[in-house]
């Protein structure tokens, strides 16, 4: 592999560094881009959880793509949240990328927030040759907080009720340790907090008396729905939450004509695999969907939804990806 070190120059003055990976120094390559998940991230996908480094899955896409004869560009991701901002940057981006010497014609590849972005830019770029969408959301926010909240999160709390009658008290939480899933952001963020004192209480929204309990049916479900209705209102807990009603992708999916393939983990505990099915069904004939049993989010090994924080991706993925290009795009 041949790393050519770049910085692209916005056109606000910023600054974005990043890197071109090429098979040789040499030719003219077709080339994918690779955008990130949510949150903070660099060139890598460097995930990190309690303090250390979980995977770099990145670096593995780029290493069997390069070895496929394809140049992979990846980036140091600059704004972590504001999705305008996010897409804004993609796109210059993608702009500097397709305008390289080395790149013959450009195609991306998106995980989670990136499959947003994927769809979002690539009707303006007519070299774009396919799409990649990697644990994608279908139809917005609260689909997304509704297989969270309402499907897992709910699961937990079953399994955590320890007298099994939908009341959950403070004991039935004392064993719980954070953790990167999904879970823990129902549990860390929604329900569970602590007093003056630092002992465990639960949300007022949950328990307005104080009394160290509520109920699955009569509290949780309310509120979760309340945040499937409308996930703005996920602002009275977290200052990062969604500032619109996104309604998804599939308006713009059904607009590409061009070779999509739909990649989905079926023990994926953060984005619901239906979503994936409802977005090759949009593509119609243009998509390909690649489910795969017992991997998650990462596309990485996940023993079930309520325990998925990420991991080392499959290189099963990596050599089907590889298949249905040379197949698809060649």
């Amino acid at each position: 592999m041949f790393v050519k070190e770049l910085e692209i120059t916005l056109e606000n003055g910023m600054k974005i560094s990043g890197e071109l990976d090429l098979p040789e120094r040499q030719g003219q390559w077709k080339t994918i881009i690779l955008f990130h998940g949510s949150g903070p991230s660099d060139r890598h996908a460097t995930v990190e959880s309690m303090g250390g480094i979980v995977s770099r899955n990145f670096d593995l896409l780029s290493e069997g793509f390069v070895k496929a004869r394809y140049a992979v560009f990846r980036y140091d991701k600059r704004e972590n949240y504001d999705i305008e901002i996010i897409i804004r940057d993609a796109r210059e981006v993608t702009r500097f990328v397709s305008g390289l010497s080395e790149v013959e014609g450009i195609l991306f590849y998106g995980w989670s927030e990136g499959v947003r972005v994927c769809t979002t830019l690539v009707s303006d770029f007519p070299n774009a040759q396919a799409l990649i969408l990697q644990s994608g959301i279908a139809e917005g926010w609260s689909s997304y907080f509704s297989y969270i909240l309402r499907e897992l999160t709910v699961e937990k709390l079953k399994e955590l009720d320890n007298n099994s009658d939908s009341i959950l008290e403070i004991s039935d939480f004392l064993n719980c340790i954070p953790d990167s899933t999904s879970i823990a952001f129902s549990l860390y963020l929604l329900i569970l907090g602590t007093d003056k004192e630092g002992n465990m209480k639960f949300n007022e929204e949950l328990d307005p008396e104080g009394k160290g309990s509520f109920s699955i049916i009569d509290n949780w479900i309310p509120l979760a729905d309340e945040i499937v209705a409308d996930p703005t209102t996920l602002i009275r807990f977290a200052e990062n939450a969604p500032g619109e009603t996104w309604a998804g992708i599939l308006d713009d999916i059904k607009k590409i004509q061009l070779p999509i393939l739909v990649l989905h983990g079926l023990n994926d505990g953060w984005i619901s695999p239906v979503e994936a099915v409802q977005i090759a069904k949009a593509a119609r004939n243009n998509a390909d969907i690649i489910l795969f049993k017992g991997l998650g989010h990462s596309l990485s090994k996940v023993s079930s939804p309520l325990k998925d924080e990420g991991g080392t991706i499959e290189d099963e993925v990596i050599v089907r990806v590889v298949k249905w290009l040379k197949k698809n795009v060649e």
